[in-house]
């Protein structure tokens, strides 16, 4: 299989993580409970092969509305540096799992949609090299 194919899979996979979370997103926007939370700590995902963080996935503090406290790594991982430890945040959580949360910023919400525009562009590249081979 040639780079370009495997380059088209992998984007395909990109736009479907990141419709799942944009779906995932409005239905606990729809339906959850707005509270505000903390960023409690940070954690990055090294590249290993060039020492250096790839993103940042904030653990998130928060108190639910039945007073159970949730620290939590949230699922949207964004560059190092945006969020700082101790910066307070409004989190929206599904009530039924407070697990299941995201931080209501523009920050988090643009996440899926640079995804699915890079993806697209990598799609178009590929192509567009397959083409002329």
């Amino acid at each position: 299989m040639t780079p370009s194919l495997i380059l088209i899979f992998i984007s395909a996979f990109m736009i479907v993580f990141a419709i799942k979370s944009l779906i995932e997103f409005n239905k606990i926007k729809s339906n959850g409970i707005k509270t505000d939370g903390i960023i409690f700590d940070t954690v990055n995902s090294i590249d290993v092969a060039n020492n250096y963080a790839r993103s940042n996935h904030p653990i998130v503090r928060f108190l639910t509305k039945e007073n159970q406290w949730i620290t939590q790594k949230s699922k949207i991982g964004v560059f190092p540096g945006i969020y700082k430890t101790g910066k307070k945040v409004q989190i929206i959580y599904q009530e039924e799992d407070p697990n299941k949360f995201f931080i209501n910023d523009y920050i988090t919400q643009a996440v899926p949609w640079i995804m699915i525009a890079a993806a697209i562009i990598l799609i178009i590249i590929s192509i567009i090299y397959l083409i002329r081979i």
